[in-house]
């Protein structure tokens, strides 16, 4: 039996993907110059990121709980992976022609393929899961935990480029998802949305947040090249 898609996590997931596409579209404009915005300094857009990736990657974890917290389906899980993996394939096929010196290697379709595969481990367990995330959190807040040195074995192995357009870490941002878990667990979104208009436009986008990340960036991204194109600047 398939189960009923949780309202609130939809909302909540294409509330995520609308200010995700909110940070790609000023990041668009300023590609073509038309603000100036320091997204790696800035303590604004860097807070704003940390935001967005927090709900979204905190909804996957939820998302793992109410769906193999009874029974870890591996049938389901395979087949939700290899949408994943084409996904990330897609991701970094069309970023390496668009911007060839930045394509994105590991964003985060790519890092919810891999971490969804070691989360949904931690269903079953989910105080577990809270704390082995807290602490994830907590050490690389601190910077005693981090996978660089396999970063930078990576990149010089396989050519990657030093600046990425999307950069997902496994830590501290496995540990988000692992709290997730123990979130959905102990109910703790466990309002109720009154349903409205914007609310319902969120779900909808949150259903299809996959396709709407795939596809957002290039229709943002050319409409501000149009933009910029048509007029001459």
């Amino acid at each position: 039996m398939l189960r009923s898609r949780i309202y609130e996590l939809d909302v909540l997931r294409g509330f995520a993907i609308f200010l995700m596409m909110i940070f790609h579209f000023s990041y668009d404009l300023t590609i073509f110059r038309f603000v100036e915005i320091d997204f790696l300094n800035d303590p604004f857009w860097v807070s704003f990121r940390v935001l967005i990736v927090s709900i979204f990657l905190s909804v996957v974890g939820m998302g793992l709980y109410v769906a193999y917290h009874k029974e870890i389906l591996f049938n389901k899980l395979i087949r939700r992976s290899v949408i994943l993996l084409l996904a990330s394939i897609v991701v970094s096929l069309g970023t390496f022609f668009m911007f060839p010196s930045q394509w994105i290697f590991f964003g985060i379709i790519h890092f919810i393929l891999l971490a969804s595969i070691v989360a949904v481990f931690f269903v079953k367990i989910p105080f577990t899961a809270f704390i082995v995330g807290i602490t994830i959190v907590g050490l690389s807040f601190f910077d005693y935990i981090n996978l660089n040195f396999l970063m930078d074995y990576t990149r010089e192995l396989f050519n990657l480029p030093y600046q990425t357009m999307d950069l997902v870490p496994f830590f501290p941002w496995l540990g988000v998802v692992l709290i997730g878990i123990y979130l959905q667990y102990q109910n703790l979104y466990s309002f109720k949305f009154k349903n409205s208009m914007i609310k319902n436009i969120f779900a909808y986008m949150g259903k299809h947040s996959l396709l709407i990340y795939l596809i957002h960036q290039p229709i943002l991204y050319g409409l501000v090249m149009g933009y910029f194109t048509i007029n001459g600047l």
